[in-house]
């Protein structure tokens, strides 16, 4: 019979640590190529300052386009799992949110849905949360590889977690 990761709870410190650590580290892979390579604007934590970007650009090659999108998928749905760790459904509830929350924000850019969510957004305009926003929408596009890539980084963190549940 498997264990549960309450039962593991908290002789597993050491590795829920190192799996902090890969989140982090891997978070800071994907921020570097959206700081290097990507233009601020179409970024939606970047545009609000996009007018300081500087000139250098960072080519990436074909993993510039989508590592970001599995990165930040991997490390939020690892970071969720390891807050709500030791309850029962942590790891589904982890991979089921940070999923929703990234497709949800990567289908934002299909100009299909973009359009008349900007309207809505645009009334409030002034806000650097909403004008940010707009700028992500508008200046972003919708790309499926980016919600692949979101669901490899999202199964990656739930298979590392699960790998650790079956160690403790």
């Amino acid at each position: 019979m498997s264990r549960t990761f309450s039962e593991g709870f908290p002789d597993n410190l050491p590795e829920r640590a190192a799996l902090f650590a890969s989140a982090i580290l891997v978070f800071l892979t994907g921020i570097t190529v959206y700081i290097l390579g990507r233009d601020w604007a179409t970024t939606l934590f970047l545009a609000p300052v996009s007018a300081w970007q500087p000139e250098l650009h960072v080519s990436f090659g074909v993993l510039g386009a989508n590592l970001p999108s599995l990165c930040h998928a991997y490390t939020f749905t690892l970071l969720i799992i390891l807050a709500l760790w030791p309850a029962r459904h942590s790891r589904l509830t982890g991979a089921h949110s940070w999923l929703f929350v990234a497709s949800a924000l990567e289908c934002l850019q299909a100009e299909a849905i973009s359009d008349p969510v900007a309207v809505v957004i645009g009334s409030f305009a002034g806000n650097r949360v909403a004008d940010g926003m707009l700028a992500y929408m508008m200046n972003g596009h919708f790309d499926i590889a980016d919600l692949v890539a979101t669901a490899l980084g999202v199964l990656a963190a739930f298979v590392a977690t699960s790998i650790l549940e079956r160690k403790t």
